[in-house]
This record gives C-alpha cells, structure tokens and sequence, in this order.
C-alpha cells in the first residue's frame, strides 16, 4: 500500500501487479472494493503475455517501493526483480501508465535472460519478497540459495541495470521474507525451513558472514514479516496464522535504575527497553511534557493505558509520552505479572513485559543521574534543596524523596481520591532510613500526605550527602542490612544512631 492509499497486488498466475484505489479509505464502514486502476506487466486488463521482457512478467510475487521513488517487483518464475519509476507526485497515472516497462532489472543481466545463478551475484530458484531500506538500497529473498541478496538504489544514475548486489547475508535456510524497519532499518529475515525469524544490524554496520543480532524461534516455518510503528514484529506463519511479538519491556526502579531489583506495590517505576545500554535518565525540565495535575489522577493519559496482569487500574501515568508510572498499590508481591502499554481508543498493544515482584523495592530519588557521587533528592528544614554548598543543620528536620516502601495501609485505590481526609497515618517502622551507618528516627508516628514524602529526623553525626547506593531498607532490616542484628552490631561495628 503506498501513501495514498491504493492498494497494489501481486497477480501471480496471470502475469501482473494491480492496483486498486484507496480500498480502506472509508473504513470503519465496509465499502465495495473499487475496480483497478492500474495494471503492470501486461499491456491491459484482459492481456496475459507471459514471457521475459522489460514490459511482461510471468509470476511476480513480492512487492515493495524504493522509496517516493518507484515500485519493486520480484518475478520468481524469471529469476530477476523489476524496477518500474512512478511517472510524477509519486505515484503511476491511472490508465495511462497500464503496461509501463520496467526500467531496470536485477538478478539477471537483462530484460530477457532467465538464468539460474551463472554468476555469484545472479538470482536463482525462485526469489520471493522483496524490500528497501532508507536509502533506495533493494534486500531480496533469494530462497532456493538460501540467502538476501542486496542491490544498490534503482533510482541513482550510477546503478545500471542488471548490476552486481552489493552484499549477500548467506548462511539461511529457504529464507522466503525479507523487511527493513523503515525507522531503525534493521533488517528481518524470515528464515523459513528453520522456523526462525532473524534480526541483522542496518546496511552500515553489515559484513560478510555476519551474525544476526537477535533470533525469535516460531512454532513453525516463517514466511514473511514486517514491523509496524510501534516496533510491533508481525510473522505470517505456515499454521495459516499471524503471530504478534510486541516490543518489550524492562522496568527499573524509577530513584536509583537498578537493573536485577524486583518492583513493588506503591513504587515509580521507569520502563525502558531492555537492550539500552543504559537506562535513561529523566528528562530536562524544559523537555517534559505537561505534568499530569489532574485530581483524581486519571488511569488513560495522552490515549495510553497501562495495565498490570488483570488490574483494571493498573498504572498511572504522570507524564504523557514518558515512561514513568506508579505501580498499583494493590498489585501482587510475588510473581512476574504482564505488564502491558496499549492505546485506548484503538487497544493495539505498543508494549510488553514481564517483571519480578516483591514485598518492596527501595530507591532514593536523586538530583544528578551521572557520576559515582550522587546527591539525593532532599530538602532541608527551610524547604531549600540540599547539597555541598548548602547542608543540612545536624539536629535539624529533612525531606528524603524515595519510592517503593512497599504496600501502605488505609490508602485509596489508584486514581481515586481519598473519601475524608488527605493524610493517611503511616505506621512507624513501615521505613527505615539510614544515612552511612545511621538509623534516622521518625518519632511516635509519621502523618503522611498522599501527595508528598514522609519527614525524617537527621542524626547528629549524619552526614546528608549521599551517594548512588544510600538505601531505604524494607521494616525488617537493621543499620548492618542484617535482620537478625541487634544495635550496637559488634560484627559490623555499626553504631546506634
């Protein structure tokens, strides 16, 4: 299909492509497939010449399009892929263009050569999809030599017809599909007779005999593939079905980013992709969106929804388009429930993972994402930010920002606002901070207000300038990280505070 709409079919047993106008463009409604409008490799609607030539085709079967440039066609009876330029705006003229030759040819040195791979660069045994990367460059399936074969751009003047490939992948088996992400162009190879789908590195980064870089194993033979916007891999396969794999998940505790932690009921979270090379850091205030302050905190933010295993409400947003997120509060403390990030008007799935849950998960938040000393995101007594130049008085009240304490008694449900009074009365004990080797004390009780940080009390010999790993211990651990300690811990030395 190409930007307008229309609808082009590769008619194998009668020798031609079609075209049929903008078909969906009333969709929802159901409408009448419109007559074609458009016919190549024949002469007209109701020729069928099939034979080798630069105008006639015998059995084309893959199609792609070179860019705004021109459409690409395999014929696999002829061992060859034909390149037919659009006439102008993109696009082939209704009628007029009927029976257009091909401009140029690949996989065989002419328009009337059938040959079976005389030479390393030819085409052979029936080559089946095809596709383009970014730069017009032509990746066909070259099946029966198990191979992808890659041709330079049609469109440039410096690529003749009947030209060598560039590169071949080699190494397949009956690989029968080929796409290029037109966002990443990383290359997907349906690797047919060994039921896999391949992911190569784009053109740039590509060799001869290189791996792939990621392998999906099917349940059976693959036969072509394409991703969508979204990142989303689909697969036709030979059980007569298409298989879906969303793009996934990894979720990092949103304070510290600490890979191989589980996450907790009441926690922020950050979702990332699990290949980065490194979890990404907030963005800079002038790049955010709109903060979400809206009262209750709505569950669909910017048409995005997030839902943990069969919660309804599940995750809520703060941000529309960024990845942070609350965990429920109700969500389970055990197990590796499916997160999933879909779009509400449509439901299309944009994401999926899975992640490990746990009782707590304990970050503190910080001010810089870089170096090993880090500043943790505190307030003195006067509401100043804490830091080098400006400590905090010893004696005197701070606010630590942290998350994933775990599951509060008493709250209201996510997205609901509180029934009588915004303060909920936390527990004492429920947290325990502790800066180096000191337990900081809380008092009788700590009120809590659903929208800010608990207050605690500084140690006199505390020092507030923490680094990346200062921890906020779940209620059952001691200044030593030990349970079973007791202060003053003479394995440890730790003192009481």
């Amino acid at each position: 299909m190409d930007n307008s709409g229309n609808l082009y079919v590769a008619d194998s047993n009668n020798g031609r492509v079609l075209r049929f106008p903008a078909p969906f463009a009333s969709y929802p409604t159901v409408a009448t497939l419109p007559p074609a409008d458009l016919v190549l490799g024949q002469a007209g609607f109701t020729a069928q010449i099939q034979e080798a030539g630069n105008s006639t085709m015998v059995s084309p079967y893959g199609l792609a399009f070179s860019g705004a440039n021109g459409l690409l066609v395999s014929d696999a009876s002829l061992n060859r892929v034909l390149y037919f330029p659009f006439s102008a705006n993109g696009t082939f003229a209704a009628l007029t263009d009927n029976g257009k030759p091909a401009a140029k040819v690949f996989g065989q040195p002419d328009f009337v050569s059938k040959n079976q791979r005389k030479r390393e660069w030819e085409i052979s045994n029936s080559p089946l999809h095809v596709a383009s990367d970014g730069e017009g460059r032509i990746y066909v399936a070259d099946t029966g030599n198990s191979r992808v074969l890659i041709f330079p751009d049609p469109n440039s003047s410096f690529t003749t017809s009947g030209g060598q490939s560039d590169l071949a992948i080699t190494g397949l088996g009956s690989a029968r599909g080929v796409w290029v992400n037109p966002i990443t162009d990383e290359i997907w190879i349906a690797n047919t007779s060994r039921a896999t789908c391949l992911r190569y590195a784009p053109f740039s980064s590509l060799y001869a005999g290189i791996a792939p870089n990621l392998t999906l194993t099917a349940v059976t033979s693959t036969l072509t593939l394409a991703t969508d916007a979204s990142g989303a891999l689909y697969v036709a396969d030979a059980t007569n079905r298409v298989a879906i794999y969303y793009p996934s998940l990894q979720a990092l505790n949103g304070a510290n980013f600490l890979t191989g932690r589980a996450l907790a009921p009441a926690l922020m979270p950050l979702c990332v992709r699990p290949t980065a090379t490194a979890p990404r850091a907030p963005r800079p205030s002038a790049a955010r969106p709109r903060p979400n302050d809206q009262n209750p905190v709505p569950t669909v933010l910017g048409d995005i929804q997030v839902k943990l295993q069969r919660h309804t409400v599940a995750s809520v947003l703060r941000f529309a388009g960024t990845d942070q997120l609350y965990v429920p509060s109700n969500a389970p403390t055990s197990g590796p429930p499916t997160s999933k990030w879909f779009q509400k008007s449509t439901g299309q799935v944009l994401a999926a993972g899975q992640a490990a849950m746990s009782g707590s998960s304990p970050g503190v938040f910080m001010q810089t994402y870089t170096g090993t000393t880090r500043q943790a995101a505190v307030l003195n007594e006067d509401n100043s930010i804490n830091s080098a130049t400006n400590p905090a008085q010893r004696g005197h009240l701070i606010q630590i920002y942290a998350t994933g304490q775990g599951s509060i008694p008493s709250l209201p449900s996510d997205g609901v606002p509180a029934t009588s009074s915004s303060l909920v009365t936390v527990p004492k004990g429920l947290t325990q901070v502790l800066i180096g080797a000191c337990l900081l004390s809380e008092g009788t009780s700590a009120p809590l207000n659903c929208t800010n940080q608990p207050a605690m009390w500084a140690p006199r010999e505390a020092s507030l300038r923490t680094g990346s790993h200062s921890p906020v211990w779940p209620p059952t651990s001691w200044a030593c990280g030990r349970s079973t300690h007791r202060f003053p811990c003479r394995l440890c030395r730790t003192r009481r505070p």
